[in-house]
Parts: C-alpha cells; sequence; structure tokens
C-alpha cells in the first residue's frame, strides 16, 4: 500500500442527495490501524477516485483525474433558487425572469436580517439611496433604539454608473448584502459579482468608497 492509494472493506450508509443531483456518502469500515487513519487524514480534502464494488468484484480506476466541481454556499444557493424559481413558474405563482425572481427573494433575507436584529438587540438598519457630491450612493445606518447612543455605525458605498433598471435593481441588492455582511462581519459569499470588492468600512465614520462596475 503506497501513501496516497488505500483499499478498505466498508459498508455504504443511506446516501443523502442534494437539490443540485450531488450526493453526500458515508462509510462505515471495520477497525483502523495506525498507519490506514494516517493515510486517510492524509486524503481529507482531495479530489480522488472513490470505486465501489461488491466482494468478488473487480475494481478498475479511470486513468483520467478525478475533478469534483465543488460548488460554494452562494452558488449552491442560487441553485436551490433557480429550482424554487422554475416550481413556481410552472405553478403559475411567478411570471417573469429568474433574476427578477432572485432579488425579491435576496430582499425578503436582507429584510428577515434586519427585522431578527430590531427584535433580538434592539438595533434599527436603514440603508437608503442618497446623493452624495452628485453621485448616487447606498447608505447603511446602524441604530441603537434601546438606548442613548442613538446611530452607532454608518457607511456608504458609490453605486456603478447602470442604465439598466433590471442590473441596477440586481447592483442595489447586491451592495445592500454586502454592507450588512461588513458592519455585522457575517461570512461574505461573492455571487452576483465575482469581480466586485467594494469596501464599506464600520469604525464609526462616513466612508465614501467606489469598485468596479461587475454588473454590465
Amino acid at each position: 500500500m503506497n501513501k496516497t492509494t488505500i483499499h478498505l472493506p466498508a459498508i455504504l450508509n443511506p446516501i443523502s442527495r442534494r437539490k443540485d443531483k450531488s450526493c453526500k456518502l458515508s462509510l462505515d469500515t471495520r477497525e483502523l490501524n495506525h498507519e490506514e487513519i494516517l493515510t486517510l487524514m492524509s486524503l481529507e480534502g482531495s479530489e480522488m477516485w472513490i470505486c465501489l464494488a461488491p466482494n468478488q468484484e473487480d475494481l478498475q480506476v479511470p486513468d483520467e483525474p478525478a475533478e469534483v466541481d465543488e460548488k460554494s454556499p452562494s452558488e449552491r444557493l442560487r441553485s436551490v433558487l433557480f429550482v424554487w424559481y422554475k416550481q413556481e413558474v410552472d405553478a403559475g405563482k411567478f411570471v417573469g425572469l429568474f433574476e427578477t425572481f432572485k432579488r425579491e427573494k435576496m430582499e425578503k433575507i436582507i429584510e428577515g436580517v434586519k427585522s431578527k436584529l430590531l427584535e433580538k438587540y434592539g438595533l434599527v438598519v436603514t440603508q437608503p439611496l442618497e446623493v452624495v457630491d452628485g453621485k448616487n450612493v447606498l447608505s447603511t445606518y446602524v441604530i441603537d433604539v434601546d438606548t442613548k447612543e442613538g446611530q452607532l455605525e454608518e457607511s456608504r458605498i458609490l453605486l456603478p454608473d447602470i442604465q439598466d433598471p433590471q442590473k441596477m435593481g440586481s447592483a442595489i441588492t447586491y451592495y445592500r448584502r454586502y454592507a450588512l455582511q461588513s458592519l455585522f462581519l457575517l461570512r461574505a459569499e461573492d455571487d452576483d459579482a465575482q469581480s466586485a470588492k467594494p469596501k464599506a468600512k464600520s469604525d464609526g465614520k462616513t466612508h465614501l468608497e467606489t469598485s468596479d462596475n461587475p454588473f454590465e
């Protein structure tokens, strides 16, 4: 047995199927020795071929490299939203483009986050569109309604110059979500704009940052 190959008898547990048609597999092995455990640990996170066969069956490993097109959480979210979109369209509950459906659902998620912040922490978050020095910006204000401290945080992001209302709507939704992620240190998964890197700061001061336009 070499350092990158291991053969083990195992029992395949019930398969967990995902909405994107991938599967999560779980295997139970016999008691392993120290060398086998180290070999498995060295393979963690690696792309590989898994050959499953009942006893007495011959195993053949493909010659080409194994490649798993692993999706990010944001890509999985987009896939789930698309399945939901198709179901709503087929049922006659929604008429329109997927991007419109996605934007509406993401806006509801954003509003849900804001309502939870108010309910649990007494924080009000407003995100108005404003004009600063003749330029359109998305402002985000965090206000503590339970104390006398009032406004706690504020940030501003310069919006891209987009003429298409559909694309502008997607841009505003993206930057609203990004501002919340930045202010509350939430994990960011960039799905709407692979190249967008706005820099909303959360140090209690007002900042006006520019960013590339990823929506044209």
